[in-house]
């Protein structure tokens, strides 16, 4: 990962020797390729970092990053976090980067889905990534046009995640 993108020495460390460094370029290049601004590309990858560190203090591995790791994260670990500075502490800003982060690991494979990653989660991956790569949509029309065929879905078929 190049230094530019994340400028503290601690979150760089984190990233690169952590349990995510085979992980934090691909994620990098992701919101580059969609031309998040810089500013809030630093913001996720300190996010990533900080995560990388918890994670590295409760064993968790790469595989086994799901919605209850990133819930157990923001709820647990935040409201009392006392890392060492300069980490990202803003509950939107965690949930933002590591929710995008799980897509990008789960898109490519790098993570076991949970089982709240039912059918329904797979299939709307597939359609967000369908619509990115065949069409060039937007993000904000690929949010919405994911989040209105999800609730079809799960109103037609029922499902266990969370939309």
């Amino acid at each position: 990962m190049e230094d530019r993108a994340v400028t503290h020495a601690q979150p760089l460390a984190w990233l690169n020797e952590g349990v995510l460094a085979q992980h934090a370029a691909q994620f990098r290049a992701y919101l580059e390729e969609r031309r998040y601004a810089p500013q809030t590309r630093q913001i996720y990858l300190c996010c990533i970092a900080h995560f990388a560190h918890w994670m590295a203090g409760t064993g968790f591995s790469a595989m086994e990053i799901d919605e209850a790791a990133i819930n157990r994260f923001l709820g647990e670990h935040l409201p009392r976090c006392a890392c060492p500075r300069p980490v990202r502490r803003d509950h939107r800003d965690n949930r933002s980067a590591l929710t995008l982060f799980l897509k990008v690991l789960r898109a490519g494979g790098q993570t076991a889905l949970s089982d709240e990653a039912d059918h329904i989660s797979q299939e709307l991956c597939r359609f967000d990534h369908f619509m990115t790569q065949a069409k060039g949509l937007a993000a904000s029309t690929r949010r919405r046009r994911v989040r209105l065929v999800g609730r079809f879905l799960t109103e037609r078929f029922g499902s266990t995640s969370k939309l």
